[in-house]
């Protein structure tokens, strides 16, 4: 038993010492590659405290492709204060190593299998989440097609991973997209230019550049940020050396937007009116956004204010889109429009626009006031109530004077001088006095206009019984 465990120690050994030497025998090919191979081991070269690359002299920012380019850590992040972005230093590897790194370098890194000849760069949890670092040789039966070098090896102030093999490229994989991305990129020959090419989503080119540096050790400072998000940046030594990277900062969001509600419900409506309600559209995001055309809707709904459609929406600003709703029909009304997505792409999000159109109607309590017989000169009043049962305002408009002997008297409860409206709910009287200036029967018809499609409404006052088909007033009609 006790042998068995010291033969698994040993071969365990033998096995780390292989891959190890194997990694330094595959940086001693490279490293030959070119004199500057030598800055690698001259700590004299060290950059300055705090890990971060020295950037070569560049120009300033500059447009590159779609990218937004910037020539120092420090501009770049000044352009996204504010922003979450995450950050890997890879520092979890202890001092001055060198190791060949299993394929792919990510926070779910796992052990490898029992036959797995190289050591593990960083066991699950040592590296934040949301991207992946890999050779594009893949990584064959050894298992691995990178490389960690920790400082001070060669001079280096922060750790470094990357392709290591002769013409090889390194590529950096964000799982989430990312709109913003810094690094700091290495190559073994002092000088040599690092070529940049930044893909979308399905791999579509958003842009490339070309950067150089001074020295191994130092490297240089490649950051930008995309109108899109970015889903790979594939880093190659135009040396034909090898590429690594430090530093590695990205995240952030693209433009776009958001609404305030998910539905307007203009309620009770009187058939004919119009009303109107608003939304807001909200810049989501770190970037300004270009909105789309959004829908205009179709009867009884309409699009009467568009302040957003096909606006450039810079950050954190809003616009107002407000939709109108014209009745014809007393009926519910319901409309979805479907809101697009930045790109004009159709999305889940909707908007729905809800009404019920109600037809205005003056209810009166009695269509006639009859007097009876009364004697010359005797007074009397009666009075009729006006009221409005409908979950609409009623608009009245006018009410035509009486005629003598009828006046119409003022109180507490008594309707204003038309026009006024009566909202839902609401009622006052029309009150009447009457003096009969003789013995025969008298009459007076009052037309009552409002917005009620059966208007105008006729009321019938009469005093005195002349002819008895007429004495409960039938033939006022409503």
């Amino acid at each position: 038993m006790t042998r068995t465990k010291h033969n698994h120690r040993r071969g365990t050994r033998a096995a780390l010492a292989l891959a190890l030497t194997a990694g330094m025998a595959l940086a001693g090919t490279v490293a030959a590659a070119g004199p500057a191979s030598s800055a690698w081991q001259d700590r004299g070269q060290a950059g300055p405290a705090g890990g971060e690359a020295v950037p070569a002299a560049a120009p300033a920012p500059r447009d590159t492709g779609n990218l937004q380019m910037f020539a120092t850590l420090a501009e770049f992040q000044d352009a996204t204060a504010g922003w979450d972005l995450a950050f890997e230093d890879f520092s979890a590897r202890p001092a001055n190593s060198v190791s060949p790194c299993y394929e792919p370098v990510n926070s779910d890194l796992g052990q490898p299998g029992t036959n797995f000849l190289a050591p593990v760069c960083f066991t699950p949890g040592q590296l934040v989440p949301g991207f992946s670092l890999r050779s594009n040789l893949g990584t064959g039966s050894h298992g691995y097609g990178t490389m960690a070098f920790t400082p001070p090896t060669g001079g280096l102030t922060s750790v470094v991973v990357g392709a290591m093999s002769p013409a090889s490229t390194t590529l950096v994989d964000f799982h989430d997209g990312a709109v913003a991305v810094a690094m700091d990129a290495f190559d073994w020959q002092a000088g040599t230019p690092l070529s940049f090419e930044v893909l979308g989503e399905g791999g579509r080119p958003l842009g490339n550049f070309t950067l150089s540096g001074t020295a191994p050790s130092l490297g240089v400072f490649a950051g930008f940020i995309s109108p899109e998000p970015v889903y790979r940046v594939e880093v190659r030594s135009l040396s034909g050396a090898s590429q690594m990277i430090s530093n590695l900062r990205f995240g952030g969001q693209p433009g776009g937007y958001s609404v305030n509600s998910e539905a307007l419900h203009f309620g009770a409506t009187a058939v004919g009116d119009a009303v109107s309600a608003s939304v807001f559209l909200q810049q989501t995001g770190n970037l300004p956004v270009q909105l789309p055309v959004l829908p205009a809707g179709t009867a009884p709904f309409s699009i009467i204010q568009d302040d957003c459609s096909g606006q450039l929406l810079a950050v954190s600003a809003t616009c107002q889109v407000s939709y109108g709703y014209t009745p014809t029909l007393a009926q519910a009304d319901r409309l979805i429009l479907p809101l697009p997505l930045a790109n004009g792409t159709p999305s889940d999000t909707s908007l729905l626009l809800t009404g019920r159109a109600v037809a205005p109607h003056l209810h009166l309590d009695a269509t006639s006031i009859a007097f009876g017989d009364l004697p010359v000169g005797q007074q009397a009043t009666a009075s009729v109530v006006l009221a409005n049962h409908e979950a609409v305002p009623l608009q009245v408009h006018s009410i035509s004077a009486a005629s003598a002997p009828f006046a119409l008297l003022a109180g507490p409860d008594a309707c204003p001088p038309a026009p006024f409206d009566l909202d839902p709910g609401e009622a006052c009287e029309l009150t009447y006095q009457v003096t009969p200036t003789g013995p025969e029967a008298q009459r007076a018809r009052v037309l009552i206009d409002s917005n009620d499609p059966s208007s105008p409404r006729r009321l019938l006052l009469q005093v005195g019984i002349q002819d008895r088909i007429f004495s409960h007033g039938f033939e006022a009609l409503p």
